[in-house]
Formats: C-alpha cells, sequence, structure tokens
C-alpha cells in the first residue's frame, strides 16, 4: 500500500511473525491501486455492467468508504481517483516524485461521489456506476491496521499495536494500561510533538504536506477536494483523529483537513473521540473531548 508497516507483538504465539507477514501482503493485494493484479484494481477496470464478485474483505472495504462519505457530508470520497490522477498521482508515490504521470486534459474530471456504489452481501457482489473508480488508499491502511491488531489478539496474543503508514490501531491488553503513540508535526516529521495514552481503538493522521510533488512548475498534494476536483486549498495542513476505529480515524481526519478549521473540527466534534487540526504556522486547533498533550 506504498506505505511503511511497523507491528509490536506482545507474547505472540510462535509464527505470528510469518503470518502477520502473509495477511498484510494479502490485504494489500485486495485493495491497492498500485498491484495491477488487486481484487480493487479488476474492479476498477471492469468493461462489464452490473454487479462484479467480491471478496469480504473488499465488499469490508468499499462499504467503510461509502459510510464515511455519508457521514462525512461528502468531504471524504473514494472516487476521487480520475482527480488524483490528474493531479499526477497515477503510481506509486515514489514513482510520482520523481515524474508526476501526464495529464490527458487540461480540467480535472468531476468527482461523481459514491451515491450509487452499491455492496451486497447476501450475494457476495459490488456494483460501480459507469465512470467510478475508488480509491481505497486512506481506507485501506485504516482498516488493515484494525484487522491485524484484532487478529493477532484472537491468535493468542496478549495485545498488539499495528501501525500501517502512520494510521495505528491497538488491540488486547495495553502494557501499562496504555500503548503511548508518539505523533509527529505534519511541519516537523522528525520530532515527536504530542503523545497519546491509547488503550484501545486507533488513531489517524491526515497531511497534505507528506505525499507532495510539483507538476508542470505547479505544487499538487493527495488530498482531493471532491466539491473542486482538485488538490484542497485549505488552510489545514494536518489532522489528527482518535476513534474506536482506525479506518473511521483515517477518513474523518482527511475530511477535517478537506472541510477546514471550522466545519472540520465540527466534524471531528460529531464523529471521533477527538483530535486536533494543524495551521500551515503550526498553531493548532483541538476539537472533541481529548487533550491535545505536548511531548516531553
Amino acid at each position: 500500500m506504498g506505505s511503511v508497516v511497523d507491528v509490536a507483538m506482545i507474547d505472540a504465539p510462535d509464527g505470528s511473525e510469518e503470518w502477520f507477514a502473509d495477511r498484510i501482503t494479502h490485504l494489500e493485494r485486495t485493495w491497492s491501486r498500485f498491484d495491477r493484479s488487486s481484487e480493487l484494481v479488476a474492479l476498477n477496470v471492469r468493461d462489464a455492467d452490473g454487479p462484479a464478485p467480491a471478496s469480504e474483505l473488499l465488499r469490508l472495504a468499499v462499504h467503510a468508504a461509502v459510510r464515511l462519505w455519508r457521514a462525512t457530508d461528502g468531504w471524504f470520497d473514494p472516487t476521487t481517483l480520475p482527480a488524483l490522477e490528474h493531479a499526477g498521482y497515477g503510481r506509486t508515490f515514489s514513482e510520482v516524485r520523481k515524474e508526476p504521470s501526464a495529464s490527458p486534459s487540461q480540467k480535472a474530471p468531476a468527482v461523481p461521489t459514491p451515491v450509487d456504489v452499491i455492496v451486497d452481501d447476501e450475494r457476495g457482489t459490488i456494483t460501480l456506476p459507469p465512470n467510478v473508480r475508488l480509491d481505497l488508499g486512506g481506507v485501506g491502511k485504516g482498516l488493515a491496521a484494525d484487522l491485524l491488531a484484532r487478529e493477532l489478539v484472537a491468535r493468542g496474543a496478549v495485545a498488539a499495536c499495528v501501525s500501517v503508514g502512520g494510521d495505528v490501531a491497538v488491540a488486547g491488553s495495553a502494557p501499562q494500561d496504555a500503548w503511548r503513540i508518539p505523533v509527529t508535526s505534519p511541519l516537523d516529521p522528525d520530532t515527536v510533538h504530542w503523545e497519546v495514552p491509547l488503550s484501545s481503538g486507533g488513531i489517524a493522521q491526515s497531511s497534505r504536506l507528506v505525499r507532495a510533488w510539483v507538476r508542470n512548475g505547479v505544487s499538487q498534494h493527495h488530498l482531493i477536494d471532491p466539491f473542486t476536483a482538485a488538490p484542497s486549498d485549505s488552510p489545514i495542513v494536518g489532522a489528527v483523529v482518535v476513534a474506536e476505529h482506525t479506518w473511521w480515524a483515517e477518513g474523518v481526519a482527511k475530511a477535517a483537513l478537506l472541510a477546514g478549521p471550522v466545519a472540520g473540527a465540527a466534524l471531528i466534534d460529531r464523529l471521533a473521540h477527538g483530535g486536533w487540526l494543524v495551521w500551515a504556522d503550526g498553531s493548532v486547533t483541538g476539537a472533541g473531548s481529548m487533550q491535545v498533550v505536548r511531548a516531553a
């Protein structure tokens, strides 16, 4: 999924590391848009209309993405993929940094929204409307962290902490009552600025400064405003959210950043345990019930 994956396991049974490596590989091959053999890519390029057979994992991820779209008033939208490719992010980010993808037209394609995406668990299918293609990047990372942490504990680990691209999920009996999750600022990614105690659930950060590039002399980044189909010009450069599930925290963080300081803080208040927004000048706006704790 184009990300670094870290895992900490307490008293995990033998073979857990091998199982973990196989499982994350399987998840990537299910919903990564960068693996041409992935199930998501096959769904996106399918020519036929109507329902397409889909695994339980892919249905789970698409259902999660659609739920976030509805909950965030459209600020989180998994159908921004054509607009994202238009901005130059058509390949893995390491390749994009060297040479952004060429655009077939001057105008970014409109974002269609997933209003007519149908996930049918009874029949085991997903239906995409014409001209709709999905990007499950953020949700996929958060969902992978959630699944891996829970499944490690189900396999016998006392506790697990999993980070997929910085989206962190914890499960089991946390050491000393809580994992201490270090959080950096998007303006200073080499320094831990905050520490979040986490005994369950997950935490995710969204930033428009990390996956950024220059295309035709214009600065671009990967967070597409679904209402303009262009990289967001929000004054918020980063958002951190803590929620019951990491995939939900990831979606709310992205939506809050895109929505801006007022609407974004309201989204966090309504949909998550808490979090904060980071402005371009480094100032922080808290939201929700949790307190921002500065690292020592």
